[in-house]
């Protein structure tokens, strides 16, 4: 996967080092924003952070077996220890796509398991109201009647972003079906753990083998006929980054949809034995890494984006986005677009050549996406929340953010929701006014409680253009490591202050911290042909530990004990001495296209 170059020992450089060219001036936005980091395991092992596993499993692969399938299939899973085989379809009321299904099959159209369906509005609606409660009404209905309602309901969603919406219509678990033509992978994690968070739901990732109506196929005659063959479908990077990046962001569950056909060749050996196939390779050594490695810890995103629950988000752009593929978007609607774009860039775009379908970024993937209606225990999870897009306050929803506030969160408020807080604040018996002065855009105000929690305000009214650089100073305030590259940004731009343009997830373990690195520039495939690698997209990575964050992070007297890279082969790469308030340890490594690396920092 990668090789660590270099680890040494240095002082902490300063936090924004190796600028790029300038694009924005520089910005000190939240200067003097302190806020409440939650990153304590035992704690966030008790909060609502932790959602549960599958038949109380942490997590398996499973490998699908419904289609035309020899029957050697568990007996090859179970021998290579490679996880499972079908426990969805025998046991549940599965269904995939329903969001593509709903708006996009009509008059007793097939899905790609032939199951007739009948979406679509019998008049176009008028409000997104209208449009939500009809959807509803429809993926209820139909549900019921397949397997007549078998619990447990399996939903999974690729092209709409509805996950929180299939856990308000009752379905039991929640799932993101990627690879296909879907977009933005990280988009997609984004909602589904923060809906398995805000519902408490086991939440699962469905990998499809298809691409552009081709699918990866090594055996001969191809399983699909012409649509076929070892140079059709997906990279073998594409499968692997998509694994590792699945099982760090938290999933229980990762599915290898159509593997018993592509995973294995068809014809045994002496002994029964299905042979594997060089992506049943890919998936025998990802499930071996997982047994390798349990402690994968909690899945660390310390902001949660706040969206209005009838955010209908547009999954498949064919010209501009329309709410519940209907409705023209408002400026709250453009909003949450233009912001989850710059999180995850061009996170919208159908992915060509696989490009988009996982990006290196700046921020790092440390997201969860939740709706207005966010329970107070949730909320307080998250030592960030950043509110977007339409939201309509009900019931006491105004009040539940003031709270939030109260007990120590950040709360990032455009100043369009300022009339809905500031009566909240009011009826809570508070003097606060949430206000801009002239000329300000950005404002960050202490709540002046105890509890040492903030309110910081922009403007104008969703506007989204000042988010990059506050982002970009609230990353140095919530993450345990400071992460530069040597190459642009994902989406190809130079920015003054970007630190990395690299992926990577963060978690916590009981040991300390894990992060994982994925470079996913080089790697470009088109549907029937091998894909093509650049090798002038490696990236030269640094990491730092953010000795500001740990210092407050971590109990006092704690320093760092080693960093191992799980990836390696549990190599010791560091065992000195060093850590929080100390001399810094620096790991300089190589990426190259398509590489994973993943590091546990283990304190003591």
């Amino acid at each position: 996967m990668m090789m660590v170059a270099l680890l040494s020992l240095a002082i902490l450089a300063p936090l924004f080092t190796g600028y790029y060219h300038c694009q924005f001036v520089g910005t000190n936005y939240l200067a003097g924003l302190d806020i409440n980091v939650n990153a304590d395991y035992p704690a966030l092992n008790a909060s609502s952070w932790v959602v549960p596993g599958f038949k109380n499993v942490s997590f398996v692969f499973e490998v699908e077996s419904g289609y035309p399938a020899p029957v050697n299939v568990t007996y090859s899973v179970n021998n290579y220890t490679m996880g499972t085989t079908d426990w969805f379809k025998a046991n549940a009321t599965e269904w995939g796509e329903w969001g593509y299904s709903f708006h996009h099959l009509t008059g007793g159209a097939l899905d790609g398991a032939g199951v007739a369906h009948y979406g679509g509005y019998p008049t176009a609606p008028a409000s997104k109201r209208e449009a939500y409660t009809y959807m509803r009404n429809y993926v209820v209905n139909f549900t019921e009647h397949l397997k007549n309602g078998t619990r447990p309901w399996i939903s999974f969603n690729g092209h709409y972003p509805y996950h929180h919406y299939a856990a308000e219509f009752g379905f039991d678990a929640v799932g993101s079906e990627i690879g296909e033509n879907i977009d933005s992978y990280q988009l997609m994690m984004a909602f589904n753990r923060g809906a398995a968070r805000q519902y408490h739901l086991p939440w699962f990732v469905d990998f499809s083998a298809w691409m552009s109506g081709t699918i990866t196929d090594y055996n001969v005659p191809p399983t699909w006929g012409d649509s076929s063959g070892p140079t059709c479908g997906h990279s073998l990077s594409l499968f692997q980054r998509s694994y590792y990046m699945a099982y760090m962001a938290g999933t229980s569950r990762v599915i290898a949809e159509g593997g018993c056909a592509n995973l294995f060749y068809r014809t045994p050996d002496p002994y029964g034995l299905l042979p594997l196939t060089p992506l049943g390779e890919v998936g025998r050594d990802f499930a071996h890494f997982t047994a390798d490695h349990p402690n994968r810890g909690i899945p660390y995103t310390p902001v949660g984006i706040l969206i209005d629950d009838l955010h209908g988000s547009n999954g498949i752009l064919s010209g501009p986005p329309r709410a519940f593929n209907t409705l023209q978007y408002n400026k709250g609607d453009m909003m949450t677009f233009n912001l989850l774009d710059t999180i995850f860039p061009s996170c919208w775009d159908s992915p060509v050549d696989e490009q988009w379908a996982l990006a290196n970024n700046e921020f790092g993937d440390m997201f969860d996406v939740l709706l207005q209606n966010a329970s107070s225990d949730v909320l307080a999870s998250y030592p960030v929340v950043f509110m977007s897009g339409e939201i309509v306050p009900r019931g006491n929803e105004s009040e539940r953010l003031v709270e939030y506030v109260e007990n120590g969160g950040t709360l990032f408020v455009n100043s369009a929701y300022f009339p809905a807080l500031n009566a909240a604040l009011l009826a809570r018996g508070h003097q606060a006014v949430l206000e801009l002065p002239l000329l300000q855009y950005v404002k960050v105000l202490p709540f002046g409680n105890s509890n040492g929690g903030n309110f910081v305000l922009f403007g104008p009214d969703y506007d989204a253009t000042r988010v990059r650089p506050m982002l970009r100073e609230l990353a140095g305030l919530v993450s345990p490591f400071v992460v530069t590259t040597d190459g642009l940004l994902g989406n190809g731009q130079s920015v003054y202050g970007a630190r990395s343009s690299i992926q990577h997830l963060v978690n916590r373990n009981c040991n300390g911290w894990v992060l994982t690195l994925i470079n996913n520039d080089g790697i470009t495939k088109e549907p029937r042909e091998a894909p093509i690698i650049d090798a002038s997209k490696a990236r030269e990575v640094t990491i730092r530990l953010n000795d500001a964050f740990l210092g407050k992070a971590l109990p006092a007297g704690t320093t760092l004990q080693n960093v191992t890279d799980w990836t390696a082969g549990d190599v010791v790469l560091w065992d000195s001495g060093g850590g929080a308030g100390a001399a810094s340890p620096v790991v300089e490594l190589a990426l190259g296209p398509g590489a994973v690396s993943i590091l546990e920092f283990k304190f003591g």
